[in-house]
This record gives C-alpha cells, structure tokens and sequence, in this order.
C-alpha cells in the first residue's frame, strides 16, 4: 500500500492529465486487528490511514455556481461543542469515492502486472485472477457486492481556505 502512495504517479480527483491532483503522503500508520479480538484468528484486518499533503490543486467537481461550469461540492454537518449544544458548519466536501477510484485505478494496473496480464499479449486465466482481486478489494458494481477498502468523506470547514479558483473552460455546442 505504501508503494502505491507514494510512488507519484496517483492522483485525486478531476483535471489529472493537465497535473491537477498530485499530493504528498506525510504519514501512513498501519494497524492489524484479529476478527473477535481472537489471536488465533486465522484472518487479520489490516487498517491503513494516512495525512495527505496537496502538491497542486485539487479539484472535485459536481457542485454549482452561478459563475463557472463547476465548483467545488459544498455541504454542511452538526458540530457539538463540550455541553452539548449543536451548531450547523458549512464546509466543502472531499469525496471518499474519489480517492477510491484514483486507489482503485493504481491498484488495478498492479494487480494486472503481479498476475501477468498485459493488453499485448492477452492471458485470459491471469486477468480473470487480476480482476478478481481488484473485486474483492474494492467491490463489483455488477454484483452489488461492497469491497474491503472503505474510504470516507472528507468535511473541510469554509474558513481552512486554500481552495482553488474556479477552472472555467470553453464548451462548444
């Protein structure tokens, strides 16, 4: 996992190919956890989280603005303080899904070369094995089957700053 990390060649999010979306990763911790705190378990758990630098912009789309074509997702949640009193934050939002697929999208190029299926020279058995990992960590939609990896939503609150002006862009009809 680290090795996909931090290699360079990931990134989140839209615009990748004009170099939007690069990030650092500053800290990866591992955990291992037996299923029922049973340590003769026969499987392990393995949990990674990490802190995640932008290198350069980062854009997720599928918000709106009078002004641009897309905007950053914005969104709202309730923030308790000490005594229990609720207050609503406004904020922007950081798809967990994005991530994912970016994970997803490196995690199947190396699956595809650890089991030896290149497009030039076609492996029927070896890809069926590389698909079949990368569905049993991520999920199939076909299936509606849910994968091992689970990444949640980011929440940044409107006064953290450091966004992105708006991307304008020419559309032809």
């Amino acid at each position: 996992v680290k090795d996909v990390l931090t290699q360079g060649g990931l990134r989140v999010g839209g615009k990748t190919r004009r170099g939007l979306g690069a990030f650092k990763v500053v800290e990866l911790r591992e955990s291992k956890d037996t299923p029922d705190a049973n340590p003769k378990a026969q499987q392990t758990d393995t949990s990674f989280s990490c802190d995640l630098v932008p290198e350069t912009l980062w854009m997720f789309g599928g918000g709106t603005s009078e002004s641009a074509d897309s905007a950053p997702v914005r969104g709202t949640r309730i923030e308790w303080d000490k005594i229990g009193k609720g207050s609503v934050k406004r904020g922007w939002i950081v798809p967990g899904s994005a991530i994912k697929g970016a994970l997803r999208h490196r995690a199947t190029f190396h699956a595809h070369r650890l089991a030896g299926s290149f497009i030039d020279k076609p492996n029927k058995p070896a890809h069926e094995q590389a698909e079949g990992w990368i569905k049993e960590l991520f999920g199939s939609h076909e299936t509606g089957t849910s994968g091992k990896v689970f990444i949640d939503d980011v929440f940044l609150p409107l006064e953290q700053g450091g966004l992105a002006p708006i991307q304008d862009h020419v559309a032809i009809n």
